[in-house]
This record gives C-alpha cells, structure tokens and sequence, in this order.
C-alpha cells in the first residue's frame, strides 16, 4: 500500500499456533491475507508464543495476572523478555521501513519495565521510548515519523520471562519475583520498500 497502517491483535492466529512456544515468526508476512502484514517477529529466547488463555498454560497464576486489551490472545516471548520485530514489504522477503511503531503492553508494574527501541534501515538506534506503568492495567508506548525509518524494533516486554516458576511483582503470595509483562496489538504504519 501507498500509506496507512497495519496492525496485529494476535486473533486472526488459530487454535494450532495457540499455547505453545513454537508459534513461527513469519506467521504474518506470508504472502497472503490475512497473513501478509509485514513484520518477522524474533527472540534470544527458546521461542514465541500466542496464546488465549494469558499464559496460564505456563502458569496458572498468569490467567488474572495478565489480561488481553482486544480479547482473547496475547503474544510473548519464551524463555526471553526481548522480543525483535523485522519489517518487509508485506507478503515479501523485501526489507521494508515504517513511519512508526506502537505496542500495547499488559501489567507494566514499573517504569523501564517495557519498552520499544526503534532501529533504522542500517541498524542505528532512533531511541529508546518506554510505557508508563499500569498494574493490572493496560500501557501503549508508540512513535511516529514524519517519514518512513524504522526498519527494525528491538521490544522489552518485563524484568524477566515468563516460566512456570516465575512470579510477578503484584503476586505477593510467591517469590522472588520480578516485573513480568506480555504484549497485545501491534500497530505500525504500512511497511515500504527501503530505496
């Protein structure tokens, strides 16, 4: 597309990518709709997950740790709080660029807990933009240019991963416990062919 924007809200992903930690990174730029939005998602981590139940399937205190902005599924990555978000031409292996970038973040306990850092097309940093603290709540952090930039997007979603052993701050009955975070929509503008 010329301009506008995509977004990803987790919900168009089915029942056999849903609670496991093999959800594929290229599952929204294969190249056809509604699949074709443009971003490869990554991690260091063992993997990427999508799920419908807020990870109780990792934890069963996660189901009213966490909730879903735009029910039901949430997405996170395993064994990893780093999430990398690639852009291409959607449908395409064409590296691609955007105007900006935004992600809804779930249970932000405290500041510097989640947060974008936004990467141009030869991999120097545009900043680093974090989202403002809501316990049990709900925390956006989004940018946008006046032309299209971003190339890449290195995501901090919480202290630490997720795990079955693993509790969050706000949960007083475990510990030790760090500020743990999943994500929800991805809002982007439409990625471009870099020229």
């Amino acid at each position: 597309q010329n301009g506008g924007r995509r977004e990803v809200n987790w919900d168009a992903v089915p029942p056999a990518f849903t609670n496991t930690s093999t959800f594929p990174g290229d599952f929204f730029n294969q190249n056809f709709s509604p699949r074709a939005r443009g971003v490869v998602f990554s991690t260091d981590g063992n993997g990427l997950s999508v799920s419908d139940n807020d990870f109780a399937f990792i934890n069963p205190a996660y189901d009213v740790e966490f909730n879903a902005f735009s029910p039901v599924r949430t997405f996170s990555a395993i064994g990893s709080a780093s999430t990398r978000v690639d852009l291409f031409v959607a449908g395409t292996g064409t590296p691609a660029r955007s105007t900006g970038f935004g992600v809804v973040f779930s249970d932000v306990d405290h500041m510097g807990s989640a947060s974008i850092k936004l990467l141009g097309a030869n991999g120097n940093s545009l900043g680093v933009y974090q989202a403002p603290p809501c316990s049990g709540g709900f925390s956006f952090v989004g940018v946008q240019f006046p032309t299209s930039l971003v190339a890449a997007i290195d995501i901090r979603a919480g202290h630490g991963p997720l795990g079955p052993e693993a509790s969050d701050v706000s949960n007083r009955d475990h510990g030790p416990a760090r500020d743990l975070v999943i994500m929800d929509d991805f809002v982007y503008g439409e990625p471009r062919a870099v020229r």
